[in-house]
């Protein structure tokens, strides 16, 4: 039995999956297929997801996530 290291990109996913099931739920979406799903937040909720990332992004990385170049 070996202990499997989640990478980046399986992180990544995680958190993204997360943010989208809480974005689905809270805004009531529940009914759309992934392609309406997709059209929905592109064309009516776009500030809203970017606000959910952003949110997760700082709750996971903290204020570090804003030093660039510093």
């Amino acid at each position: 039995m070996y202990m499997h290291i989640h990478t980046i990109e399986e992180d990544y996913e995680y958190r993204m999956k997360n943010i989208i099931k809480a974005f689905v739920k809270d805004y009531g979406l529940n009914e759309l297929n992934p392609e309406e799903l997709q059209y929905k937040i592109w064309t009516d909720y776009a500030k809203e997801f970017a606000h959910a990332v952003l949110q997760d992004m700082v709750d996971f990385s903290g204020d570090e996530l804003f030093e660039v170049g510093e």
